[in-house]
């Protein structure tokens, strides 16, 4: 690791450089990486437009790896008879919602929730569609104009921040999925938030999980300025001492029991390919799959844990983790005191 140190403006602690120069999600934008060993958190420095790749992802979003599955949500929601039960089904960062929604123990019509960063609105349409009273803001208005176009009136373009000062209203629960590891500054942004529960209130957030890598895995999520910071279940304690919240993680031990869960914690390193050149033009696109083009071992390994198993063990030995407990995702329960 390089011996050069900043101070984590997550814990205040030193922190330490391990890679400069780290490829962004611009062709020529480069950003430095920095690890604190005392929180376990990793983040990166903001360097170039943000505003300006967000507005490509947002233009580009059906073909942008990772965007792709939003806008998917986004068209087949509202075709599913249960669509939370579809969501949770499709990924972890759903499934933490639902999970942690089935343990208050209080009528779904009397829980009052509201999603920050809702984005195309799928997640909100569904809570609202499985008896939760919920509303969705999102500091995007191309983002909230489709969300009312698809799913109607329950969203609102608003800044955190400002909302948090201007509104009377209080919430049972406040939904944040993969959010804060956008933020610059994710305390701040967590307090607006939590000063909207009422007391017992809880603030269910999803962001991918650093916990299970290795400390010198530089960066394991999607690439700089987009995420700005990599955080732990270490990071999420610290940040709960700070907010004088309860904090609870999420086991995904019943999500993962029936689903390919391996995980690749270490890969040889290469620096990572941008996703859109200096330009502004798409030069990273997610593949489209042809089911009849994968090859027949590989199909019949998929039909057989056992052996997919085996067959990963081999290639990738110690760095091969099974996900139970934990994987890919954090989930985070912090709960306002009474």
């Amino acid at each position: 690791m390089n011996n050069t140190k900043v101070i984590c403006s997550l814990c205040g602690k030193e922190a330490l450089l391990v890679e400069e120069s780290y490829q962004g999600y611009m062709e020529r934008s480069f950003h430095n990486i920095y690890f604190c060993k005392n929180c376990y958190t990793s983040f990166a420095s903001i360097n170039g437009d943000v505003k300006a790749i967000y507005d490509l992802i947002y233009q580009f979003a059906e073909k942008v790896p990772g965007y792709d599955r939003y806008y998917r949500y986004h068209n087949d929601v509202k075709k599913e008879k249960n669509p939370l039960e579809y969501l949770a089904s499709s990924e972890e960062t759903y499934w933490i919602v639902k999970d942690a929604l089935s343990k208050i123990e209080k009528p779904k019509d009397e829980i009052k929730i509201i999603e920050i960063g809702s984005g195309l609105g799928y997640l909100t349409y569904a809570l609202n569609k499985d008896g939760y009273n919920t509303q969705g803001i999102d500091i995007s208005k191309n983002a909230v104009e489709k969300a009312k176009q698809q799913f109607g009136h329950r969203y609102e373009c608003a800044d955190i921040h400002e909302y948090s000062k201007s509104t009377q209203k209080q919430y049972d629960v406040v939904v944040l999925t993969e959010v804060i590891e956008h933020i610059e500054k994710p305390i701040e942004f967590l307090k607006s938030a939590s000063s909207l529960l009422k007391d017992g209130g809880k603030m269910i957030i999803s962001t991918p999980n650093k916990t299970i890598f290795p400390e010198d895995e530089i960066w394991h999520t999607d690439l700089p300025p987009v995420h700005l910071w990599w955080f732990s279940e270490k990071s999420m304690l610290h940040i709960g001492s700070l907010l004088d919240m309860k904090v609870v993680f999420t086991d995904f031990t019943d999500y993962y029991k029936d689903k390919d869960a391996f995980i690749v914690l270490k890969l040889p390193y290469k620096q990572p390919d941008p996703i859109f050149n200096s330009n502004g033009i798409l030069i990273n696109s997610t593949p489209v799959v042809i089911k009849t083009d994968i090859h027949p071992i590989k199909a019949a390994l998929k039909k057989s844990k056992k052996l997919l198993y085996i067959a990963r063990k081999i290639k990738y030995g110690k760095f091969l983790y099974k996900r139970s407990k934990s994987g890919k995702f954090l989930g985070i329960i912090f709960e306002k005191k009474c």
